[in-house]
């Protein structure tokens, strides 16, 4: 029997996805329960005949407890294939009703078929009907097919279809990663993970929330969770609980869920809400699993997500999509892939001072700005912030499978140290290039120091920024930087009176060790008769926006700096304008 749009349109996904958390639930109960069978202490001293049959006898109890777990696994994880089903039929379905809206048409919700809005007179109305019609009808055979599956996850869940006796895979290996700790070393969970099969998955986050963040775990897809898909379980589950609470972090996860929403070709790599001050997060738009070259961007102070990451994603979008059309242009390149990726990973400082009319909280605000003005005139936030960029980068390679990646770090003002703190931390983490724009140091000097080759270290600054201040100003105009007047983002702070010039190490726009691109504005000749005309940046925050000039696309182009940084990405040093 086919179902008819209305029918489609009353299905509850959310019901669905409670059958999932309620099975994942109880097959965590009974896994725990065996595992804590096999640790009585009495098993151990006990002996005898007596003893010999006791631990037989609790040996079967717990294959008895092992095989129902994998039983609510595999209830679990057909529920939560049937919610994801259900959530994406009925996006496309609601997609293709505005549609049909455009070009006068409906959907009769019983009969499954497109009409005419009564009174109607659109030009193309007829001729828009077939296609629209074709797109309906796929609509609704996948409803037919979610509905099986469906049916399936209901008689798994009462008993009417008999189980298979396990879902675990039979490798020793796996068997005895699951029953201890996960290795730390990202390569190797990564080469774990790549053997787990989804219900081992599954159990993972039921006994950790943030195994979505663990270095090595590939960004995954539909078919193939990784990170994405259980840092977005994640988010719905801390959603709802901040939602009954009022959770005082309840914007930032507005502004994650906004980010992702209707938006398939963006991952959540990271979604962290316990290890800092802040919720962490990072996205990528586009998938670094595959992708031949991937940036990930660290942003400055005064960032959080609540306030930057949509900023930054748009950035990130706007990054790719110009490295993609460089890549595009370039002969025996059309076919590579890239991703972008916006991290906010750590808590970076924070020297707002907001007015609010109160004299308590206007005292615990300036007490809050002293302790950021203290922090972005050390090292020490971005010393932590290095650490965990640092595992980042090493998880990013080593999701990528072996297959070739460029990899290219990004820092902007405070975000620059901290990425150049990261790429000097001990180890290998496959960067392969690293751009600093606004920076107001790196405490390096040389590619070398930063494990990079020469000539793979690229610098920017804009004659009017005012990081410059690092070096050039007096000590009282380091000191009032916070409060000079200039939009939000380009209130700077640019050292300490205590400090001096040059805390973070020697100017690196100054450098002649590193490489230094144009920042002002530029004509590039993108093909025969295709002039290509970028707007310079000012200041200290234009380096990755968008231009005022639009490209033969139709879209706004980057500044010359946004198609500098997209040039090192895409890997075509010769499309880099140097000063």
């Amino acid at each position: 029997m086919t179902l008819t749009v209305a029918e489609i349109e009353r299905w509850g996904a959310g019901d669905v996805r409670e059958v999932f958390h309620a099975a994942r639930s109880r097959a965590q109960a009974a896994f725990d329960a065996a595992d804590g069978l096999a640790t009585l202490p009495a098993l151990s001293s006990w002996g005898g005949e007596a003893a010999t049959a006791a631990r037989e006898a609790i040996g079967r109890t717990r294959i008895d407890l092992d095989s129902h777990g994998n039983e609510a696994l595999m209830v679990a994880d057909a529920a939560r294939r049937a919610a994801d089903s259900i959530e994406g039929i009925q996006s496309d379905l609601a997609q293709l009703k505005v549609a049909a809206t455009v070009w006068g048409l409906e959907v009769d919700p019983s009969t499954n078929r497109i009409v005419p809005i009564p009174g109607s007179r659109h030009s193309r109305l007829h001729s828009a009907i077939p296609l629209l019609q074709d797109r309906l009808n796929s609509i609704v055979e996948q409803a037919n097919t979610t509905d099986s599956e469906l049916t399936a996850v209901i008689r798994l869940a009462d008993g009417t279809t008999p189980l298979s006796p396990s879902l675990h895979t039979d490798s020793a290996e796996v068997k005895q990663a699951l029953a201890g700790p996960l290795p730390e070393d990202s390569e190797q969970f990564s080469d774990l993970w790549r053997k787990l099969s989804t219900q081992d998955r599954d159990l993972l986050y039921s006994r950790d929330h943030n195994i979505g963040n663990h270095p090595g775990m590939p960004a995954g897809s539909d078919t193939d969770p990784g990170s994405d898909y259980y840092n977005r379980l994640h988010l719905a589950d801390e959603l709802a609980t901040a939602h009954a609470s009022g959770a005082e972090n309840l914007p930032d996860l507005r502004e994650l869920e906004n980010q992702l929403r209707g938006h398939p070709e963006r991952k959540l790599m990271l979604f962290d809400t316990t290890s800092g001050e802040r919720v962490h997060a990072a996205i990528a738009v586009g998938d670094p699993d595959t992708a031949d070259h991937v940036s990930v961007t660290t942003p400055g102070m005064n960032t959080t997500v609540r306030s930057s990451m949509g900023s930054m994603v748009s950035e990130a979008t706007t990054l790719r999509r110009q490295a993609l059309n460089q890549l595009a242009r370039t002969r025996g390149r059309e076919a590579e892939g890239v991703a972008a990726i916006a991290w906010i990973g750590y808590d970076a400082p924070q020297v707002h001072m907001p007015d609010t009319g109160s004299d308590v909280a206007d005292a615990m605000a300036t007490a809050v700005t002293a302790q950021g003005i203290y922090q972005v005139s050390h090292d020490d936030v971005a010393k932590a912030g290095a650490a965990d960029l640092a595992r980042f980068y090493d998880g990013i390679a080593a999701a990528h499978g072996g297959a070739p990646l460029d990899l290219t770090a990004i820092g902007h003002s405070y975000g620059s140290l901290t990425t150049g703190l990261a790429l000097q931390q001990p180890g290998d983490h496959a960067v392969d290039n690293a751009i600093f724009y606004g920076s107001p140091g790196i405490e390096a000097t040389t590619p070398a120091q930063l494990h990079l080759e020469p000539g793979r270290v690229f610098i920017m600054q804009t004659a009017d920024d005012p990081i410059q201040w690092v070096y050039d100003g007096p000590k009282i105009a380091r000191v009032l930087a916070p409060v000079i007047p200039g939009p939000l983002d380009d209130i700077l702070l640019v050292g300490a009176e205590l400090t001096g010039a040059g805390e973070f190490g020697p100017e690196p726009a100054a450098s002649p060790n590193f490489v230094h691109m144009e920042t002002g504005p530029a004509e590039v000749i993108a093909g025969p008769g295709e002039v290509l005309n970028f707007d310079g940046a000012h200041g200290h925050s234009e380096y990755p926006r968008l231009g005022t000039t639009y490209g033969p696309d139709g879209q706004l182009l980057p500044r010359t700096t946004g198609y500098n940084i997209a040039a090192v990405v895409a890997g075509l040093d010769e499309n880099v304008i140097r000063q």
